[in-house]
């Protein structure tokens, strides 16, 4: 067994009333200001909170939204800009389409914009993620997976904004390879480092196990991509979460699996 170690007390940022219930939440700390997004699962709301230096927490601004039910959402901080991406569920001709959607403060979690559609017209976009590196914004999100969504098979779409986050491109390579699921992006400079679960070993041939890293580099404005790299071997049980960060070149990934093991791998 692994030693716990406590890191001190814990803090309550906002107390429960009964009629609120957390989930989905998400923290970031920039320039002495912690910045935390969850939802609330009771009100289906976003709410933004924040912390700065020693002053008391701020109190919960409910974040427009685009439709109902946002889930899980991601923050990133670079400046004085704070960004969010959530995915929801817009209903078009009676299907139900799963978009991914962009929020930004540029007053440092003061006042929020309307949300923005990140992920194209009648293509979903799940479980996104995002990153920011010189200045240029990075999306990934699945596409594919449910229902009338089999038609994309899991591949995983990387959406780019050079102006702040108010129009998105997608990028023209789909990172389709062994059925993408629940991918984490981490930018460093002109290099995006994608970390994914994977569905299959090879296309027909499921293998739930698998987690995968691909590295790209945005060459004026075009992601040149290397090929996938698998981290975990076939031994491993069933990989779950994973998740990535990248200091000064060095990649850092970590995973779960079924058997409450926790792996990390490093590059």
């Amino acid at each position: 067994p692994g030693i716990i170690t406590y890191w001190g007390n814990n803090e309550v940022i906002l107390e429960s009333n009964n009629t609120i219930y957390f989930e989905q939440g998400a923290v970031q700390e920039a320039d002495n200001i912690i910045h935390v997004v969850f939802k609330d699962a009771i009100t289906h709301e976003l709410k933004y909170m924040r912390k700065v230096g020693n002053n008391p927490w701020s109190q919960p601004i409910i974040l427009n939204t685009q439709f109902e039910g946002p889930v899980l959402p991601k923050i990133k901080v670079a400046g004085n800009n704070v960004y969010i991406i959530y995915e929801a569920m817009e209903i078009i001709e009676g299907i139900g389409f799963i978009k991914s959607y962009f929020i930004r403060s540029s007053d440092q979690g003061i006042t929020w914009s309307e949300p923005i559609q990140v992920s194209e017209e009648n293509r979903p976009a799940y479980m996104p993620d995002i990153s920011i590196s010189n200045g240029m914004l990075y999306v990934v999100a699945n596409t594919g997976g449910e229902t009338n969504y089999t038609d994309y098979n899991y591949s995983i779409d990387i959406y780019k904004s050079n102006n702040n986050g108010n129009t998105w491109i997608r990028d023209p390579t789909i990172l389709a390879q062994y059925g993408g699921y629940v991918p984490r992006i981490f930018a460093e400079n002109n290099t995006i480092h994608i970390v994914w679960k994977a569905l299959h070993r090879q296309p027909g041939e499921l293998d739930h196990g698998a987690i995968w890293y691909r590295k790209g580099v945005n060459q004026g404005g075009n992601i040149v991509w290397n090929e996938p790299i698998r981290l975990n071997n076939g031994d491993d049980f069933y990989g779950l979460n994973p998740e990535i960060a990248v200091k000064s070149g060095k990649v850092y990934v970590i995973w779960n699996d079924y058997q409450l093991q926790v792996y990390m791998g490093m590059g």
